[in-house]
């Protein structure tokens, strides 16, 4: 794919605008690219609403963008889970 990100749930939304608007694409650009009414995005990227994984993923995929999500420590590639 693109880039990748590695983001903090809070960081999502700003991240997803931020690449929205360097991509030159307006709220109903990338609503239509995911199925999402503009207003939906807005409060997306606000994070005035809740990201499952799949609406990460479609908005994400739409991006041309990789992800990762970090939830406490992050794992640097290529080190094994010895758990």
């Amino acid at each position: 794919m693109g880039e990748e990100l590695v983001l903090r749930p809070e960081d999502v939304g700003p991240a997803v605008k931020r690449l929205r608007i360097a991509r030159g694409w307006s709220l109903q650009q990338l609503g239509d690219k995911v199925g999402f009414t503009s207003s939906h995005i807005f409060r997306l990227e606000k994070n005035e609403r809740t990201w499952s994984v799949g609406t990460m993923d479609k908005m994400f995929k739409a991006l041309g963008v990789s992800m990762c999500l970090v939830v406490g420590v992050r794992r640097e590639s290529g080190e094994e889970n010895s758990e």
